[in-house]
């Protein structure tokens, strides 16, 4: 069973590891994605979303991917993903001294910068990424046969720099 007791200790753990400050100082723009960026591949983080997907992933297989017939239990196990997810991404926001609004303004504003990492664009096409049904139910079916792996690797396009994304 995922324990998500302690979400506001790990946000604040979190805090601390990628923003190397303290909780209590107050993160905005471009420093704010880059923690909250951070924080996405931290490692625990990585932890409390591996051990939900090892706890819930018993039925996720290959032959739902290849026939797209997925159950009401799957889609109930990705609802409570993406509330999990949400979350521990809202705590660890607040940890840094944002409101979730600032940081989905921080975002917005930000979306030109498509070709750099801590953009507002990559930030968006990452945390879609994330919660997207499709990639959430192979991360399950990976998750089933042992080889669980969090996070998007982001590719990036050599000419022009822009950073490739699923949409």
């Amino acid at each position: 069973k995922v324990d998500d007791d302690d979400d506001d200790a790990d946000a604040k753990a979190g805090c601390k590891r990628a923003a190397d400050s303290k909780a209590t100082t107050k993160l905005e723009g471009a420093a704010l994605l880059r923690a909250v960026l951070d924080y996405y591949y931290a490692e625990d983080l990585e932890q409390e979303l591996r051990a939900f997907a090892v706890d819930r992933c018993a039925s996720f297989d290959d032959e739902a991917l290849r026939t797209g017939e997925f159950t009401l239990e799957h889609s109930r196990a990705h609802d409570d993903f993406k509330a999990l997810f949400e979350r521990k991404a809202e705590r660890f926001i607040a940890a840094q001294g944002a409101s979730v609004r600032a940081f989905y303004r921080a975002v917005a504003s930000d979306m030109d910068r498509s070709t750099e990492l801590y953009s507002g664009h990559t930030i968006a096409a990452v945390l879609n990424s994330a919660v997207k049904f499709e990639n959430f139910y192979e991360l399950m079916a990976d998750a089933r046969r042992g080889d669980f792996c969090w996070g998007m690797p982001l590719l990036q396009d050599m000419d022009t720099e822009e950073f490739l994304f699923d949409d």
